[in-house]
């Protein structure tokens, strides 16, 4: 068996020890295990690249100068409907193959190749965000975002497209009112160590609060917290992640097993989000946190996807700090490994739903 991956990235993009990108990669090894492919064949952007796809790519980094997000989205995502074909695709295309496209651009590209013709692979679609991919309008000027809006969903509902694989029941939902037709199976991004986590490392003396690459953290959070406790004499540790953190212990980006090994160290995982845009679709450092038997704390924006037995959502730096007053190191240590020990069962589920749509379509 043969898997062509269609991806709108290009060979600059650095996969993440947590992220989108991990995500991606997590799913594509998981189809791959499942189909038992033999032959991996992968089209970066750059492999689709023509003179109007570099020209139009070039005018969104020129308006990015110009601080113009919606201007620089509209170029950014026209770029993907004016590419050029690889002369191998079609080839590649023939015989006992599956397409596992990534992202709705991925999508864009591939149509423009095929034209009117049909691939006589079937085709996988691997979404991370309903919102961000499908209605291409959040950051795109007015009437144009219809165009793009309806380029997506003819992409959406050619006939070749048989499994859209999304990470939450909401991106399902999503996806099933806006009448896509298509077969949906949902694979929460839990993406477990090769080896089983160490849980007894974590330290009953203090709290580790965990973060990973956090941005946009008020300051105060960390000083709110650590003046309150201590007060009350409870020890918290603040942990960061591949981003230095003032007031946090800074441990520097680490190889995937290692990165959640360090997390497993922990309690406490802060799954803080841009208070201005709200998450949606994939969220890879919750379940990170999750696997890593951590609890994690959500800032109210952060808290979509799977539902956890124990997390806590949280409004402010003193909301943050009166829930976190309310546990011991022993009690967070117990709640983190029923969080562990659900996860994985939701993994366990979700490939075998998995396997099954991927043996409906091959």
């Amino acid at each position: 068996m043969r898997l062509i991956h269609v991806t709108w990235r290009n060979s600059r993009t650095i996969a993440e020890y947590s992220g989108g990108n991990l995500g991606r990669e997590c799913l594509l090894h998981e189809v791959s295990q499942l189909i038992h492919v033999d032959d991996l064949v992968i089209y970066k952007v750059e492999d689709f690249d023509s003179i109007a796809s570099r020209l139009l790519a070039g005018v969104a980094s020129a308006s990015a100068v110009l601080r113009s997000q919606k201007l620089t989205g509209m170029f950014r995502e026209f770029r993907f409907g004016y590419v050029g074909c690889p002369n191998r695709l079609h080839e590649d295309l023939k015989g006992d193959s599956l397409v596992v496209v990534d992202n709705i651009r991925g999508l864009v590209m591939l149509r423009r190749c095929l034209g009117g013709r049909h691939a006589s692979a079937p085709i996988v679609l691997i979404s991370g965000d309903f919102y961000a991919e499908h209605p291409y309008g959040r950051h795109v000027v007015g009437a144009l975002s219809g165009l793009l809006r309806r380029r997506a969903r003819e992409a959406l509902r050619r006939h070749e497209l048989k499994l859209i694989i999304v990470p939450t029941y909401r991106d399902r939902y999503l996806y099933e009112l806006d009448g896509i037709g298509t077969r949906i199976a949902v694979f929460p991004t839990i993406c477990p160590p090769r080896n089983q986590l160490d849980f007894s490392r974590k330290p009953r003396d203090r709290i580790v609060v965990n973060m990973i690459g956090t941005r946009d953290l008020p300051q105060k959070l960390i000083e709110v917290t650590s003046a309150a406790l201590a007060r009350n004499g409870i020890k918290v540790e603040f942990v960061s992640i591949g981003r230095q953190v003032p007031g946090a212990i800074h441990i520097p980006n680490l190889p995937r097993d290692e990165f959640l090994a360090k997390l497993a160290e922990g309690h406490v995982g802060l799954n803080y989000g841009s208070p201005n845009v709200l998450q949606s679709g994939i969220n890879v450092k919750r379940l990170d946190f999750a696997i890593a038997g951590n609890v994690p704390f959500n800032y109210h924006t952060s808290v979509t996807g799977l539902a956890l037995p124990n997390e806590v959502a949280f409004i402010d730096s003193y909301d943050f700090v009166g829930k976190l007053a309310q546990y011991d190191a022993d009690t967070l240590i117990e709640m983190g490994k029923e969080n562990a020990h659900y996860v994985m069962n939701v993994r366990d589920a979700a490939l075998a739903d998995l396997k099954r749509a991927l043996a409906e379509i091959l």
